[in-house]
């Protein structure tokens, strides 16, 4: 299922919109920069995006269409009170904080005048990815989401996520699919157990049968120098995303993400001692983008960059 912005025009709004010389766009005009999608189990697709306009276009309203989704969005300047119109309801939305987020369940066409400047990141989230944090597979029902739609919700762990995700957004390249990855899972499993009531479903569960272990690290090591989602992983190991990444923490104490980039600087350290390769060469073996981001890994890991660490190491011998 993949997630579109509503082409509304002024026609299938009538008699909604209360002033026909408005127009009616999908928000997806205002997109700034890349998306990014994350592709999980059964071809469900949770993408991000960050929408901004830094003037006021009271001409406007912005409109999505309906999709079995729930919207996350993160304000990342203070907007003031405004009205969505949903069908034929007008519901009025209270002023959002800086920093503050709202969850809607985009399960029919709304739109909402453009009447301030904007500046969002949004995640579209596939009901059924909420389904995977909450009852496995056992179950097709989502329970009812616990919080009002209409509420600002001051929530530092989206905000977190959403923070991550804007670095991502804006230099694409930098950062693997594998993190990408990390990030809305993260974000759907906060989602699904802090707003849908599965707060126990955490320790009711296991981790990783051995064979799924032992299949899981195989794969992640041997693809360690090229493109890996979490999908083909999970799917190895026959579970859904959600249910792999929190059963291999609960495995071996790491995410997914945190335990191959702990390999990928394992293996960086190795090739270190070879001073016929590269930093540049260390970095492509290793799945790194380029050699800034191993820089920043070995920074963040070992506390200096790579090319400190060679000649560290090869004055001790």
């Amino acid at each position: 299922m993949r997630v579109r912005a509503l082409d509304v025009t002024v026609s299938s709004l009538e008699p909604r919109v209360p002033n026909p010389k408005i127009r009616s766009v999908p928000e997806i005009n205002f997109i700034n920069g890349p998306s990014v999608q994350s592709v999980r189990t059964e071809g469900l697709i949770a993408r991000c995006f960050r929408t901004t306009c830094l003037e006021p276009k009271p001409d406007i309203f912005l409109g999505f269409c309906a999709e079995d989704i729930y919207m996350v969005r993160l304000f990342l300047k203070s907007h003031p009170a405004n009205t969505l119109v949903q069908g034929r309801r007008r519901i009025s939305l209270p002023p959002r904080g800086s920093m503050q987020s709202a969850i809607r369940h985009v399960c029919e066409p709304f739109c909402w005048k453009m009447s301030h400047a904007v500046d969002v990141i949004n995640f579209e989230i596939p009901t059924m990815a909420i389904h995977d944090h909450l009852q496995g597979r056992r179950s097709r029902q989502v329970s009812q989401l616990k919080v009002d739609q209409n509420a600002s919700l001051a929530d530092p762990t989206i905000a977190s996520f959403g923070l991550a995700t804007l670095q991502v957004l804006g230099a694409e390249k930098q950062f693997t699919q594998f993190f990408v990855d990390h990030i809305v899972d993260g974000l759907c499993k906060h989602v699904a157990l802090q707003y849908f009531g599965a707060n126990t479903l955490e320790g009711r569960r296991g981790g990783l049968a051995p064979w799924q272990e032992r299949r899981a690290k195989d794969l992640m090591y041997s693809a360690i120098g090229r493109a890996l989602s979490l999908q083909e992983v999970a799917e190895a190991c026959g579970l859904s995303v959600g249910y792999f990444s929190r059963a291999f923490r609960k495995s071996t104490g790491y995410s997914p993400h945190k335990w191959l980039m702990e390999k990928r600087i394992e293996m960086a350290l190795s090739l270190l001692s070879d001073d016929k390769l590269s930093l540049t060469d260390i970095a492509a073996r290793c799945g790194f983008v380029d050699q800034s981001h191993l820089t920043r890994a070995c920074n963040r890991h070992i506390g200096m960059p790579p090319g400190v660490y060679r000649r560290l190491a090869a004055s001790a011998e």
